[in-house]
């Protein structure tokens, strides 16, 4: 009553719902999509031709979001995957042009998707292989130096720019010093008379700026060893391809070995190119070539680039690449090992600089240097990678380069326990603890495989009974401290211990059973 008939042709509003008012415009929308009681639209524009059909567009659902201003409608999966919107004032297929565009700027012909779609390759390479288009590796490797070294100079800035500033190039090797403030106490303290102004040292010749730049140069050859290897791995299935196909014609079957050949050859050129890489880079370090540093040696290059985060994770890398049998992965792994009390002890200050005057990154670092358990697993930190890399390493290594590493390992944690840089590292999980013990034990198990422990080496049978006695010194001081019972990260290694016994005398392994027996 009191409400005016709907006009011919026109359905009458659905239950409980009310027509607007005179005057006042309907809800807002996008066009052809109309609002109703249920909350979906029938025959709204969309998919293709325009047409829908019940309870949404081609098929699918209408979802109706309104956000201020910016109003869409989602209306499903299309075939190739991808989600189709249409926007408020562009439909479905004048956004799929705008794409389309995008991706043909984004992905030219002419190059292969290695070079300008690389990580999004990389993706599917490790994740779903069935979907790459062309094989993941380049056409042919470069011939130039991954990076070539610029001279040091004055810093150059970008032309044609006049105003209150100028805007320097960004280059690591010519770096704008922009501020010259004291970096510590000791220059605050410092009473000499020298201009104030002046700094301390030219940036230039910075010990750590040279050390970044020999970072970035290894990264960039490392990249030019993982080309090498994707194109051996290319090279293995092709091969693999031409033995399935060898049998048709004997015509094709020459074609066939000559290509073989071919193949051989470039795979040799490509091994032998990058051993020449790897131990080129390995040579700028300047290692020296014993396990045991004499008194004239030290190994200050390699120090100041474990000093760094990503330096260790370059040695790291490097150590992955190398051949266990050639001379260069014997020599990095024996610098790993002399020096894991000071890496240990880097790692931490690092830490604790970067994280200086923040709370949550002061707490976020004391969880990454101190032992967690995540979801059943311990946090590793980048000096456990490096030490695990090494360790891995040491269990191809050959026999003479297998006694050398447990002589470089039993100094460094030698000198990590006198210096307290890693105390009681043989008797505790903490990081990087735990992974020293695991070291030492594959070192003690590689010998017996080398048949280092058939009583030919003195030098061997030397550094076990020096590592067994510092072991059995720690835990016998384990064992005596009762507040050490109630401690979660105090604990007796039985790899190391398994990998002592068939080495000892009869009182060693008489040690061994009553350490077993303890509750750590």
């Amino acid at each position: 009553p009191g409400m005016m008939p709907p006009p011919p042709g026109m359905m009458p509003p659905p239950p409980g719902m009310m027509p607007p008012p005179p005057g006042m415009a309907p809800p807002p929308g996008p066009p052809g999509f109309h609002h109703h009681h249920g909350g979906r639209g029938r025959g709204g524009r969309g998919g293709r031709g325009g047409r829908g059909g019940p309870g949404g567009v081609g098929g699918f659902n209408q979802h109706y979001t309104e956000s201020g201003k910016q109003r869409r409608i989602f209306t499903g999966p299309r075939r190739d995957g991808r989600p189709r919107f249409q926007g408020e004032l562009m439909t479905g297929e004048e956004i799929e042009q705008i794409l389309r565009i995008q991706w043909k700027a984004t992905h030219p012909d002419q190059e292969k998707a290695y070079s300008h779609d690389y990580y999004h390759q990389a993706f599917l390479s490790k994740n779903n292989p069935g979907r790459l288009r062309e094989p993941f590796c380049p056409e042919e490797l470069r011939e130039l130096p991954s990076h070539v070294k610029e001279k040091r100079g004055e810093v150059t800035f970008v032309p044609g720019l006049e105003g209150l500033g100028k805007v320097p190039f960004s280059n690591v090797r010519t770096p704008k010093q922009l501020l010259q403030i004291p970096t510590g106490p000791e220059e605050e303290n410092d009473e000499s008379g020298d201009d104030e102004n002046e700094p301390r040292v030219r940036l230039a010749n910075e010990p750590l700026l040279a050390a970044r730049i020999m970072i970035e140069d290894a990264m960039y050859l490392l990249l030019d060893v993982d080309d090498i290897d994707r194109l051996l791995l290319k090279n293995e299935f092709a091969a693999d391809d031409t033995m399935n196909h060898e049998d048709e014609i004997d015509a094709e079957k020459e074609n066939e070995v000559e290509k073989a050949s071919m193949k051989q050859k470039t795979k040799d050129a490509l091994t032998q190119r990058k051993k020449f890489l790897l131990e080129g880079l390995v040579s700028t370090l300047r290692l020296p070539e014993s396990p045991v540093l004499s008194s004239d040696e030290s190994d200050v290059i390699f120090q100041r680039l474990v000093s760094l985060p990503k330096g260790r994770v370059m040695i790291a890398s490097v150590l992955k690449a190398l051949d266990p049998a050639s001379p260069s992965a014997a020599q990095l792994v024996w610098a790993v090992f002399r020096n894991v009390g000071k890496i240990a002890k880097f790692a931490e200050k690092s830490a604790s600089k970067a994280v200086k005057g923040s709370r949550a990154a002061q707490a976020a670092a004391a969880q990454a240097m101190s032992f967690q358990q995540r979801d059943g697993q311990s946090v590793i930190t980048d000096v456990d990678r490096l030490i695990r890399a090494a360790a891995e390493v040491s269990s191809m290594l050959l026999k003479d380069a297998t006694e050398g590493a447990l002589g470089s390992l039993i100094v460094g944690i030698s000198y990590a326990d006198t210096q307290n840089l890693l105390p009681s590292c043989l008797v505790s999980k903490r990081s990087p603890r735990e992974s020293i013990q695991e070291t030492l034990a594959i070192v003690i198990e590689r010998g017996k495989v080398v048949h280092l422990t058939d009583g030919n080496s003195q030098a061997w049978e030397t550094s076990i009974s020096f590592a067994f006695d510092m072991f059995n010194r720690q835990a016998t001081a384990l064992i005596s401290n009762e507040k050490s019972k109630n401690d979660p990260e105090a604990r007796l290694p039985r790899s190391l211990m398994r990998a002592f016994l068939p080495q000892l005398d009869a009182s060693g392994k008489q040690r061994i059973a009553e350490l077993n027996a303890c509750a750590f």
